[in-house]
């Protein structure tokens, strides 16, 4: 027995003792912590450069895991969710999405930061990824943006069409045009988020005031400045909003839609308003906006203000954007 007890003691003296030894190598710090895993999320240091334009990126609205994927890791890029290194199942965040599984630790790190923040919706293929509050902070410190102009909640989810539509195509213009290219100067720009918190506030309740997903002002060493109001369809404006919604925005119109069926009906409705509701008896006559122009999304992504098709309403003539860049 006592043999037995003797044993034990220098067992348990001997583990004592290395416990010590390794915490005396990392200088006293404690019990090490485990390697990263699926479970934990190691935490950051310090933002890299891509990592405060990954933020500026996304103040301009939500993206996609695959896309942020893309433009920011593209070393790290692989085919299939199978090469992720995440099951789908355990993780929905990284369901769908084509990128390794260094991207996924990085956005991690992010959103434990509360810099980001990525939810898994349905019929959505990557995570949908927005800026928390205090990665706006950091938008705002580095790149001097306008705060109000940045919204940080997650979209419902009949929204996520067309908060991603707005997004990228506000990037269009003034991420990549006016600030990476250079082609033009964007003066200001307002987004809808802005108008109704700055705006709003003077609006009374019940009245019926509407804003444009968002307002610029562009400007060429060829042509003075510009106002454009943008607004865009994902499929969900209804026929008894169209034409007062236009009507409300005094400058031009560009009205972005997703497909070529969606701009023949929208200006059909607008037609049809336009000889119908144009007059009323208790308002007078409700004019719209002298330049009304469409566009299809995916050629203005493509393409920019420079070189994408618009069509004049009413006479759906191709023209250029009444800016000349040339």
């Amino acid at each position: 027995m006592g043999n037995h007890v003797n044993k034990l003691k220098k067992m348990y003296s001997g583990r004592k003792a290395d416990k010590k030894a390794a915490d005396a190598k990392r200088g006293g710090q404690g019990p090490a912590i485990k390697a990263n895993t699926s479970a934990h999320v190691r935490t950051m240091q310090e933002l890299t450069p891509r990592d405060y334009d990954i933020l500026h990126y996304l103040s301009f609205g939500p993206s996609n895991v695959s896309s942020l994927a893309i433009l920011f890791f593209p070393a790290r890029q692989v085919i299939g969710e199978k090469n992720t290194g995440v099951k789908g199942a355990a993780n929905g965040v990284a369901a769908g999405s084509h990128a390794s599984i260094y991207v996924f630790q990085r956005l991690r790190q992010m959103a434990k930061a509360e810099l980001i923040q990525m939810e898994k919706y349905d019929l959505e293929g990557s995570a949908i990824v927005v800026l928390q509050k205090r990665g706006a902070e950091y938008v705002v410190r580095k790149f001097g943006a306008e705060f109000e102009n940045i919204k940080c909640t997650l979209p419902k989810q009949s929204e996520i069409k067309h908060d991603i539509m707005v997004a990228s195509s506000l990037r269009k213009i003034v991420y990549n045009e006016a600030r990476e290219l250079n082609l033009y100067k964007v003066n200001w720009f307002k987004t809808e988020h802005f108008m109704r918190r700055s705006l709003g506030r003077a609006v009374k309740k019940g009245d019926k005031t509407h804003f444009p997903d968002f307002a610029l002002e562009i400007y060429t060493p060829k042509s003075s400045a510009q106002i454009f109001n943008f607004e865009v369809d994902a499929g969900s404006m209804g026929r008894s909003v169209v034409y007062d919604k236009l009507a409300a925005f005094k400058q031009n119109v560009v009205f972005i839609v997703e497909t070529a069926d969606r701009m023949g009906q929208l200006s059909d409705y607008l037609q049809a308003d336009k000889r119908t509701r144009g007059i009323d008896s208790k308002k007078g006559i409700i004019r719209l906006p002298e330049t009304i122009l469409f566009v299809l999304w995916q050629d203005f992504i493509r393409k920019g203000c420079r070189a994408a098709s618009f069509f004049s309403f009413p006479s759906g003539q191709k023209v250029k954007l009444p800016v000349a860049f040339t």
